[in-house]
Order: structure tokens, then sequence, then C-alpha cells
């Protein structure tokens, strides 16, 4: 009789979800919710949140809901190896011991080192211990033809190592998510300056997941690619449209049974886009992606009222992101006129040394600091008192 395909599902794994600095709670929040949302990822643990990044456990059959599900990580690495190691012999031999058939096609792929406080602190020699590792670990395990033969036709796309020396500890890693997640394979028309989709969906985490029940539209007032609407409308989809690199991890590959994802049900919001410039309105009616949004050319000082369960969120032009020196008077007066209209929830990204005043009707849920195209921003979450 024959035997039953063992799966590695229900291994437990250990990851780490990169982030943009300064975020990270936001991504830990994202992951709560939608663990609680989801029966198989009842097992999927935050250990500890970095500068960075969040480390989880979670089983190894979640990757692929993992990368396509989460909205804020920039890549999703899988440790492979942690130990402590100080010479490059040492390097190499514990290197050579990893079971690379599980993990790469049978040529050794692009190494990413890094190191810290190391005695190990050049890249170069790091990078050639670990190749040098992979080979002989081949060398004394042939890779399958076929594995070689995929490697041959996915030369650029296979998994990136990644090696981190930290205190003379070294971490080996494999990216399972390829090109970054914010690459969301969407909006083929594009506006100017436009914010990163992965830290426009963190900002929208807590709005959409503690604060739902006190809106029912949300506006973007300059609304640019489109990009908090779109994001606010995926945020409980799974991305099917792009490549991950976990597709050729062999230990995936082999153990394909893939649980059938889950489809989430999302409260269906008003999406409301606007934008001053009548050219950019009209280029961005093109994208199928945006179909869902009523996009309009529109002055947000002109606009007279609002329906007052409205959640607005904004990333308005600052400084050199679009060639603009914008003084305070503008945030003022933008502030102000959302004070007007009495939305029940914004959101507002501004430069990191604006003095923002203290609002009369509404209350600060948070503050969040990160960098936006190179500039140190900070994200206000205000509710209505």
């Amino acid at each position: 009789m024959k035997q039953p395909l063992i799966r590695f599902f229900m291994i437990i794994g250990q990851f780490f979800l990169i982030y943009p600095p300064g975020l990270e709670d936001l991504g830990k929040a994202e992951i709560l919710f939608k663990k609680s949302l989801i029966p198989s990822w009842d097992q999927i643990e935050i250990l500890e949140v970095t500068p960075g990044g969040i480390e989880i456990g979670a089983p190894m059959e979640l990757i692929r809901d993992l990368n396509q599900l989460l909205k804020g990580p920039v890549r999703i690495l899988q440790r492979i190896h942690h130990f402590k190691c100080s010479d490059f012999p040492k390097l190499y031999l514990k290197t050579s011991k990893i079971k690379w058939n599980q993990y790469t096609l049978g040529k050794a792929p692009k190494i990413n080192c890094s190191s810290h406080q190391s005695r190990l602190f050049d890249s170069r020699k790091i990078e050639k211990a670990v190749i040098d590792g992979i080979n002989q670990f081949f060398i004394k395990q042939p890779p399958k033809k076929k594995y070689l033969e995929l490697a041959e036709k996915n030369i650029e796309n296979i998994p990136e190592i990644y090696v981190r020396m930290i205190n003379d500890f070294c971490t080996i890693s494999i990216d399972t998510s390829g090109e970054a997640l914010y690459k969301r394979n969407s909006k083929a028309f594009m506006g100017h300056a436009p914010i990163r989709e992965n830290i426009a969906s963190l900002l929208l985490t807590l709005p959409l997941t503690s604060y739902s029940d006190s809106f029912e539209n949300i506006l973007d007032p300059m609304c640019g690619s489109g990009t908090f609407l779109t994001e606010s409308s995926q945020f409980l989809s799974f991305n099917t449209t792009r490549k991950y690199a976990y597709e050729l991890i062999p230990i995936y590959m082999e153990n394909n049974s893939w649980p059938v994802p889950q489809k989430l049900n999302q409260k269906n919001y008003k999406l409301l886009g606007q934008d001053i410039d009548q050219k950019l309105i009209l280029t961005l009616k093109k994208n199928k992606e945006l179909e869902m949004i009523n996009l309009s050319a529109l002055d947000f000082f002109s606009m007279s009222r609002i329906d007052q369960s409205t959640f607005i969120i904004v990333n308005p032009p600052y400084g050199i992101r679009v060639g603009d020196n914008i003084d305070t008077l503008f945030f003022d007066n933008f502030i102000k006129k959302i004070e007007h209209l009495m939305p029940n929830l914004f959101g507002i990204i501004i430069p990191f040394n604006y003095p923002i005043k203290k609002l009369v009707h509404y209350q600060l849920i948070n503050k969040w600091n990160f960098k936006n195209g190179g500039l140190e921003v900070s994200y206000y979450l205000f509710s209505k008192k």
C-alpha cells in the first residue's frame, strides 16, 4: 500500500517581517487583527518587535497567506539557521551543513550580507564563505536535474539569501517574497510622488480595524495616485496578481497542497478621491483598479460640507518631494478646513518639524514618525471628541 505523503504543514517556522521603521506597531496590529479572523492563523505567535521588523513563529504552510494577505511588510524572510561564529572557517563549515536542497535550486543564489560589532566584518569574505558552503553541500548531495533546469530559466528570480552578523552571531535567512511586497502589480497610471502601498496600508490599519464603525465613507481630498483608496479596498484581499520567491523554494514546491485561502468579508466603504488636477483625475480613471472609486476634479478648499460619517486621510504636498516649499500656513489652513467639515475621523501626514496645534473638536489617537520618500514626516490620527 502506498504510504501517504508526509506534509511539512504544521511545522512551525520562524519568520522575520521587514517593516518601515517607526510603523512596526501598526504592522503588529495588522497581524493580530487578521489572525483574529482566520482560524488557521491561530498558531501565529509574535516573538519580538524590533526597529524595522517583527519576528514571528508560524506554521510553514502559511507562507503563501502571509505574503499575499499582509499589506504592511516590505518582505518576509524565513529563518534558516542561527549560530555563534567568529571566524570564516566555522562560517563555511556551518553553512555547508545546512540542508540547502530544501531552500535553493542547486546553484548558490545572491547573498545579501551585513555585519555589526562582529569580528567577521568583510562582506566579500562573508559572501564567499557562505557560497563555498552552499557549493560544498551540493557536491555531496547533487541537486535534482529539474531544479537545475528551473534555476537556469529563473536565474534572476532565485530567492536571495540574507546573512546577518551581529556580535559574532550569524543569522541566515531566505527571502520568501522576491520583489518588495509594496509592488502590488497594479495601477498602470500613477500620479506625482505617490506614497508606497505598504505605508499607506499601515496608516489605514487602525481606522479599518479599531474605528471602522465610526465612518461609512473614505475621502482622500488630494488623492494623487489613489493609493490610500485602493489599499483600503484591498485590505482584506489576497494578492494573487504577482509572483513570489517562495514559489522557487524547494521545500514549498515539494509540499504544494496549499489549504484553500479563506475569503474575508470587508465592510463596503464609499471611496472618494479628489484632486485639483483635472488631467490627473482623467488619467487615473484609466486604471482598472480605481473603477470602484468615485474620482472627481475638485479643490478641497472649495468644499462646503461632507457626510460627517467620513474618514479623511491625506498625504498633502510638502517639501522637495514635489518641488514646492509649502509653508506652515498651508497646513494651518488645511487642518482648519478639515475641522470645519467635521468628519468623524481624519489622518494627515505632515513634515516632522511642523508644530501642530491643539484642536478644539478633535482628540489625538496617536502619532507616528517615519520616512516618506526619504523625508522625515509624522502621521497624526484624530477622532471627533
